[in-house]
């Protein structure tokens, strides 16, 4: 049984005889992968986490990826300018 006071990454880099902060990054590298990718409004391929899940751009979207995004961003800014007027 694992003990509360320990954390995964000093598991892990017990385990496999590497540094804390090595396998820090060798966990969280995805997430940060997906990060980058996901803004990219050129880029519509699917995202996969291994072991965990899937993410992937409606059909729809696909060809209005770009208009999308930017129609949002214009009502965030014309809702943000209307709150800041009030």
């Amino acid at each position: 049984m694992l003990s509360k006071n320990k954390d995964i990454y000093s598991i892990l880099s017990e385990k496999h005889g590497l540094h804390k902060s090595v396998v820090s990054i060798i966990c969280n590298h995805p997430f940060v992968f997906a990060a980058r990718r996901i803004p990219d409004l050129d880029d519509e391929k699917s995202l996969m986490f291994i072991y965990l899940f899937k993410i992937r751009l409606k059909n729809r979207f696909k060809t209005k990826k770009r208009i999308t995004y930017e129609q949002r961003k214009e009502k965030r800014s014309i809702n943000d300018e209307s709150s800041e007027s009030i």
